[in-house]
């Protein structure tokens, strides 16, 4: 977040990267001409390297621990084959992209993945070692829920107190924001709503178009980006029900941090993203389909007390 590049209690090191004109919320790295980053690294007592992508970042974490002689240890949690393919209207791009991802774990000395989902997708990549299934932790404190820090959010997004929808990340097609404005549209005459979409991306103006043509528009509130943890705290901990229907994500940070606050979630049953969640218990799934995800919705909203129950 700007001016809080310097917040964390070790040292960040970075290096040149370049913006993609494909995909504006991302950096290409330059790990090739980052000699000052190289020579800071080659200065520092390492004793493990870490990974979490096999491009850029992950070229310079394998010289690095080749350099030093030190364990490799590759995370796997996004599905780079998807992107790619994505991105560049291409599939054999997305199988490049896979090919190269699962020879940059098979030279890792150990591959991680945030769930056993995640990890079956590696599989599918071509990736043929042993894998540990490592889940993702969540950095937010657990927050109480009250009726001040409620309406304190309400107010500060000039909300009305009805029942509150969240999302918080990218607005990408990715992450299946049409199909959850579509499932919210069919809501429009049965439920009272808001939705609070919290991030940026290139969807922003397209959906906040598709949100009135379904006549939500009034409904619906894109916030922006929020990238400091306190209020994104009390954001999570004002909202009812956490709603993600994307079967891009593998483990999402997000859905841990509603439920650090009480927040349950909607996801979609068999995605990577709903792996641990038992429907009604922990949280709520529904099929890949407008009508059974925005009866979800309307059931888990018209049940407060099994709302707040899965939350806890």
């Amino acid at each position: 977040a700007v001016g809080h590049e310097c917040d964390e209690e070790f040292p960040v090191i970075r290096f040149a990267s370049m913006p993609l004109f494909l995909v504006k919320e991302y950096s290409l790295g330059l790990p090739q001409i980052a000699f000052r980053t190289s020579y800071r690294l080659s200065e520092m007592p390492i004793d493990l390297v870490h990974a979490h992508c096999p491009f850029a970042s992950g070229t310079l974490a394998m010289k690095t621990a080749l350099k030093k002689d030190v364990p490799l240890v590759a995370t796997f949690h996004t599905k780079f084959a998807d992107d790619f393919a994505h991105r560049l209207k291409m599939e054999n791009a997305g199988k490049i992209a896979a090919r190269y991802t699962a020879k940059f774990f098979a030279q890792a000395d150990e591959a991680w993945a945030v769930n056993g989902s995640t990890a079956q997708t590696l599989r599918e990549y071509g990736y043929r070692g042993p894998i540990t299934v490592m889940p993702n932790g969540c950095d937010l404190e657990p927050m109480e829920r009250t009726p001040e820090n409620r309406r304190a959010v309400l107010d500060r997004f000039g909300l009305p107190n009805r029942p509150l929808l969240l999302f918080v990340g990218r607005v990408v097609e990715q992450k299946n924001i049409p199909f959850l404005l579509q499932a919210l549209g069919q809501l429009k005459q049965n439920a009272d709503f808001s939705l609070l979409v919290i991030g940026d991306g290139e969807g922003v103006i397209p959906y906040q178009k598709l949100a009135k043509d379904l006549g939500i528009g009034e409904r619906v509130k894109f916030a922006g980006a929020i990238r400091e943890r306190e209020p994104l705290r009390g954001i999570y901990a004002a909202a009812d029900l956490f709603v993600l229907p994307s079967v891009y994500d593998n483990a999402p940070l997000t859905v841990r941090e509603a439920a650090s606050c009480g927040c349950p979630s909607a996801l979609i049953a068999g995605s990577n993203a709903a792996e641990g969640i038992e429907h009604g218990v922990n949280g709520f799934t529904s099929e890949l389909h407008p009508a059974a995800y925005a009866a979800l919705i309307d059931g888990a909203l018209a049940n407060p007390e099994r709302l707040r129950a899965a939350g806890e």
